[in-house]
């Protein structure tokens, strides 16, 4: 998957040491989505959130559908 990841996601493991831990969680969001071909039930597993803690962090991040 690493290959197509999100150039945002490989963009910032490239500077990670500059990266705020908002920054990071959302490129750790993106990531998982990417991995997870876009399914946000193995995403919420992946991340070890719930399902309304992904939708709330999706909006602050600006990564609605």
């Amino acid at each position: 998957w690493w290959a197509d990841a999100p150039a945002e996601v490989r963009d910032a493991l490239a500077r990670f040491d500059e990266l705020d831990l908002e920054a990071l969680e959302r490129v750790a969001i993106i990531a998982s989505i990417a991995r997870n071909g876009g399914n946000l039930s193995a995403v919420v597993r992946d991340l070890g959130i719930g399902r309304t803690t992904l939708y709330r962090k999706l909006k602050r991040y600006g990564l609605e559908r």
